[in-house]
């Protein structure tokens, strides 16, 4: 038999991996539940509880590729990361996607509206609607920096269940 089916039938080949995401978000569960998805969309993954810490992660980080904020009930600090985000010339363009379970999506939408590149999904969300966003965070990504190098504006469109 092949080497190829000994390797699917004991986990799978291992793919190279297609970024970098940092998670922001108190709940421990939560944390591990982002690590999974986007492990399924094969990112590595750092894991933080706060804004402070995912500032500590950017600056160790080589590259960034996504950025995924919990919005809890300290919504300001998590608009202020999201400005932080952008103030950075390494994430200036780098996608973000915010998530809750304190708000209405209609709440999340003018979040992320004021913040360029970035979408929002409302807790509980499924794995497919998850890679949705990022999908279409990537897809809008790559089609703006073929146009132009200059400020991005936020996806139109929200996502939830």
């Amino acid at each position: 038999m092949p080497l190829g089916f000994f390797k699917k039938l004991l986990g799978g080949e291992k793919k190279e991996k297609v970024g970098h995401a940092i998670i922001v978000d108190e709940d421990p569960a939560m944390r591990e539940l982002l690590e999974l998805r986007l492990g399924e969309l094969n990112y590595s993954v750092t894991k933080t509880e706060n804004p402070g810490q995912a500032i500590t992660a950017i600056a160790k980080c080589a590259e960034v590729s996504i950025f995924v904020i919990d919005v809890s009930k300290q919504l300001d600090e998590s608009v202020t990361l999201a400005r932080a985000i952008r103030e950075r010339g390494d994430t200036k363009q780098t996608p973000i996607i915010f998530v809750s379970g304190n708000f209405a999506q209609s709440d999340m939408d003018k979040i992320s509206k004021g913040i360029y590149n970035s979408a929002s999904v409302v807790k509980p969300f499924s794995a497919k609607k998850f890679q949705e966003v990022i999908g279409g965070l990537k897809k809008a990504t790559s089609n703006r920096r073929k146009k132009t190098s200059g400020r991005m504006p936020s996806v139109k469109g929200s996502y939830s269940e």
